[in-house]
């Protein structure tokens, strides 16, 4: 029987960051080197591994203030280390390669939250099952069936919220990434991780509260959120990525379309 959980998961989480990738890279099509940018994506997904797991790991304790705090620390620490890299220290394309980064780890850093999300209720449910036929039998030794997986899979208010919660996490983290690479560009690492945590102390309030309620009303600040801060740093850095000469054939390009 194939297990849906990791599969909707997965393709839940990639979405909303495929999607930010095609409409913001693409706008900036052949101003960037291809092959450092899908590395930099791979070396995202590694990094979000990483970031999901010491999630995971703090949303297991009962101390709010140091997951809130925690988060906040961790997440612009972790992604400004994954873009540092001395060959691109003052180089414009730091920038891209942030944005790329940023996307790749909120794939794997949401896949991690989407996977216990959904796979909690289907644990709940296999756990009553089994008690209920202990119970009935007598016998403390024997398990209930495997459960179908797709009825927990495929649970709309489940995915609906999986899926914003993606837009989200891609949101913040493109955002971040972005604001990573133009550290590494300006060679200010440690003053745009500091002000990265600034900006992440009220989603990760957000977060938290969701990951512990699941109430509809901290997704929607999330997202919200998530959405104006990954304008605001595409519509200011991405374009800083260009050089100056790309800058003005764009400018020349829009004005002879209008």
């Amino acid at each position: 029987m194939v297990n849906w959980v990791p599969i909707v998961a997965a393709a839940l989480a990639a979405l909303p960051a495929a999607g930010i990738f095609l409409v913001a890279f693409g706008r900036y099509e052949g101003a960037f080197r291809d092959n450092v940018v899908f590395i930099y994506f791979i070396g995202g997904l590694i990094v979000g591994g990483f970031l999901g797991f010491f999630t995971l790991l703090l949303y297991g304790t009962n101390a709010t203030l140091i997951q809130i705090i925690g988060l906040a620390l961790l997440y612009p620490i972790t992604i400004v280390m994954a873009v540092n890299r001395r060959k691109w220290q003052g180089e414009r394309h730091a920038i891209f390669n942030g944005g790329a980064a940023g996307l790749g780890a909120s794939v794997m850093m949401t896949f991690s939250l989407l996977y216990v999300t959904m796979l909690r209720p289907m644990q709940a449910a296999q756990q009553a099952a089994n008690e209920a036929l202990r119970n009935a039998t007598g016998n403390t030794s024997v398990s209930a069936p495997n459960l179908n997986t797709v009825g927990f899979a495929f649970d709309l208010v489940t995915d609906a919220q999986g899926l914003v919660l993606s837009m989200a996490m891609a949101g913040l983290f493109f955002g971040l990434g972005l604001l990573a690479g133009d550290a590494v560009r300006r060679k200010k690492q440690i003053v745009v991780a500091l002000t990265g945590t600034a900006i992440l102390i009220a989603p990760s309030v957000f977060l938290e509260e969701y990951f512990r309620s699941r109430a509809w009303l901290w997704l929607v600040l999330l997202v919200a959120y998530g959405a104006i801060f990954a304008i605001a740093a595409e519509r200011k850095l991405l374009v800083l990525g260009l050089t100056d000469e790309d800058r003005k054939m764009r400018r020349r390009k829009q004005r002879s379309e209008e």
